[in-house]
């Protein structure tokens, strides 16, 4: 008699294929492999006493309601339980095992029936952990354990699976700062009392329900899925939303999530889903293999002086290093610290970079990990820079090689056309794990050591923008302040061509999102979803990165409550339509055709202010009414010659750069303006740095079409000039 019949209540078996005892064995202990934590998340390590992402929420928060807006059109489901645990992990020929743990959890959730939700907790984690004991794994309540923030809100999930070597310190009083491991947490869970907490509706062809308190629910756990992703080295995550008659599994990628059917608990498959986990390689439960935790005694050293890497990289003792590989024939490179963290959105590229120590040259370079698009045949990046560098495109990185990781693919879409073949998912894409490496390391463009410099890369920027649309077609697409850096020596490189468009094919021509940094994208794109994204998008993208460092980083008359309203109206706008697409642009506009924000900072370096005079002029004649008088119109089409001609728009940053010194010597150096900015309930928050005005990964315009048949006329678009009415769509 096993240990669940014994107990007692034994709840009917729903028969399925998982309890066929044919199924292969495996009766190896899995390997205690700890999940692998990049520093330098955005998981910013401070406590914050309001704690929305909670399961015990009492208030909306805007990062929720944004979480929940990302994953909209991208769920897939209800999927048949059974189909989902054999879609993702190999089975387990355990019978008794499943019996027995089926049983326990049946009956510990039958005592949570009318109980509060932290009861379910205790009771969950009691059911399995008797039984993980022999799996080397264990569930941990963690809803009263602050986990490093993210995003600037503390996330604060309810149960955690662990491996059992994992170190964890009981529970602190008072609760302190980092005391919940995220980096080595392997299935996150959220537990919900009420039913109509559920975000999801198994009878409605919608699937996704519609209740406030169901979307609530919906955002929390896409912050969970977001939070557990951007902690590790991940192709995919699991998490488990818990109710207290029945559960639901969930698998997340960069592509989406696919979520099953109703769960009752007199079903063997939770059970089998876990002893599966237990028993999984490290691939199948979402670790990237590729990615190897040096201080693991099984990766070798490969007898490199660690301190020495350290030391050129310029990484801390305390912090860890990874050697990331770019597959079979491919070199190895050891990180440490990530410059770059685009991984706040639960969809979409999840951009890390780094500066990182080739084991073959034993030299540094800059290593940028990435999920690119293949959706619509999107070329790989190192093919990009072949094609740039084969038309002698100036003003461009130096590329040492790019691939494509293992097998690493998003496998929503596969979900859904396998059991929803009639059902249409226009926002889910494909993605392809990818990494590229390339030889020249540069500084941020907003460390410039003086105007002229900052300006000259700029002009530089423009260079290589222009060499790339006339000489190698190809579009960039996404001007913005993380994409032009600043070589030693000066000069200015523009990187980041991922997102660019081959004007020789049709590979992005018609792409589901418009992607890009939103607080740089053409104001005419964000008031025209319709609307195809050209060169002449580009060039105001360079005016916007132009007067955004100059309003940050230069000497001006704004002070600290004036500039941040500025920084935050100008670039910040966004808000959702009745169809929940986002819409901004307005003060853009309004500042393209006025010049107001410019005037009333009062730019000290003669340069500068002359600079962002004439481009602001040539960016707005397409904002400009034709009716104007002789004199007016003749001025208009000049400068609208300069900005469609080749050379005419660098010819601005080139004829100013060529002057005298004087023109650039008078308050030239970089200075750090202070912000002030209000929060909602009108605290004043002083701000050295732009993180909160300034997310600094590119922000996905969800459902917005670029032409073809499903374009609309946005209902934004009368309030534009005639002259955007003559382009494309």
């Amino acid at each position: 008699m096993t240990a669940a019949e014994s107990s007692g209540s034994i709840p009917t078996l729903v028969t399925s294929s998982h309890d066929d005892a044919s199924k292969t064995d495996r009766s190896s202990t899995p390997p205690n492999v700890h999940n692998l934590m990049p520093q330098g998340t955005p998981i910013t390590h401070k406590l914050s006493k309001s704690q929305p992402f909670t399961s015990n929420h009492l208030f909306r928060d805007f990062r929720v309601t944004e979480m929940r807006h990302e994953i909209t059109g991208r769920i897939v489901g209800p999927v048949a339980a059974s189909d989902f645990v054999d879609d993702n992990l190999p089975a387990v020929n355990a019978p008794r095992v499943i019996k027995e743990l089926m049983s326990k959890l049946y009956n510990k959730m039958e005592e949570v029936k009318g109980k509060a939700e932290i009861v379910m907790y205790k009771k969950w984690t009691d059911a399995l952990n008797e039984s993980f004991k022999q799996f080397n794994m264990k569930l941990h309540d963690i809803h009263a354990r602050p986990a490093p923030d993210f995003q600037g809100k503390t996330v604060k999930p309810d149960i955690g699976l662990y491996f059992s070597g994992v170190e964890f310190p009981p529970q602190p009083e008072p609760v302190v700062e980092d005391s919940l491991p995220l980096e080595d947490i392997e299935i996150l869970h959220g537990c919900k009392v009420e039913p109509s907490d559920d975000p999801f509706r198994d009878e409605d062809p919608q699937f996704e329900a519609s209740t406030s308190q169901a979307r609530d629910t919906l955002g929390q756990v896409t912050t969970y899925a977001t939070a557990h992703l951007a902690a590790q080295f991940r192709t995919h995550v699991f998490l488990v939303l818990i109710f207290p008659t029945y559960a639901r599994l969930m698998r997340w990628d960069r592509a989406g999530v696919v979520v099953t059917e109703k769960i009752p608990y007199n079903s063997s498959v939770i059970a089998d889903f876990y002893l599966r986990y237990c028993y999984a390689t490290p691939a199948a439960r979402g670790h990237d293999t590729s990615a190897q935790k040096l201080s693991d005694p099984t990766v070798e050293a490969s007898a490199l002086a660690l301190d020495d890497v350290r030391r050129k990289l310029g990484v801390p003792e305390n912090c860890p290093l990874y050697r990331l590989s770019l597959g079979e024939g491919n070199g190895g490179y050891i990180v440490g610290k990530p410059t770059y963290m685009g991984i706040s959105s639960p969809t979409g590229r999840s951009t890390r970079t780094f500066i990182a120590f080739c084991e073959a040259t034993k030299k540094p370079v800059f290593l940028k990990d990435t999920w690119r698009v293949t959706t619509n045949g999107q070329l790989p990046e190192h093919k990009v820079y072949e094609r740039l560098h084969a038309n002698k495109v100036q003003n461009i990185a130096q590329c040492k090689e790019g691939a494509d990781i293992l097998n690493h693919a998003t496998t929503t879409h596969l979900a859904a056309n396998k059991y929803f073949p009639d059902r249409q998912f226009p926002r889910i894409r494909t993605f392809r794990h990818y990494r590229l490496v390339l030889l020249d390391i540069g500084r941020d463009l907003c460390s410039f050591d003086n105007v002229k410099e900052f300006v000259g890369a700029m002009r530089d920027a423009t260079i290589a923008h222009e060499d790339a649309y006339f000489l190698a077609h190809i579009l960039h697409r996404d001007i913005s302040v993380g994409n032009i850096l600043i070589k030693d020596n000066g000069d200015g490189v523009l990187v980041d061509w991922d997102l660019c468009k081959d004007l020789e094919g049709t590979s992005a021509s018609h792409a589901i999102e418009r992607t890009g940094t939103w607080q740089f994208i053409a104001a005419c794109l964000l008031l025209n979803r319709g609307l195809v994204h050209e060169r002449e998008d580009d060039l105001e993208s360079f005016y916007h990165v132009l007067h955004w460092v100059a309003l940050r980083f230069t000497c001006h008359e704004l002070k600290p409550h004036s500039l941040g309203h500025q920084l935050r109206a100008l670039f910040g706008e966004s808000f959702r339509d009745m169809d929940g697409h986002p819409v901004g642009g307005y003060a853009k506009r309004s500042e393209l055709i006025s010049g107001s924000t410019n005037k009333d900072a009062n730019f000290k370096n003669k340069g500068l202010a002359l600079l962002l005079q004439m481009v602001r002029r040539v960016v707005m004649v397409r904002y400009q009414d034709f009716d104007l008088d002789e004199e007016e119109e003749s001025r208009r089409q000049r400068r609208e010659q300069q900005l469609r001609e080749r050379f005419s728009f660098t010819a601005l940053f080139t004829a100013l750069l060529q002057r005298d010194d004087q023109l650039w010597d008078e308050n030239k150096d970089r200075v750090e303006n202070e912000i002030t900015i209000v929060d909602e309930k009108g605290n004043e928050l002083k701000r050295k740095s732009e993180n909160e005005l300034l997310p600094r990964q590119p922000l996905k315009l969800s459902s917005i079409s670029e032409g073809g048949e499903d374009a609309e006329e946005h209902p934004t678009k009368r309030h534009c000039s005639e002259a955007l009415k003559t382009r494309k769509l």
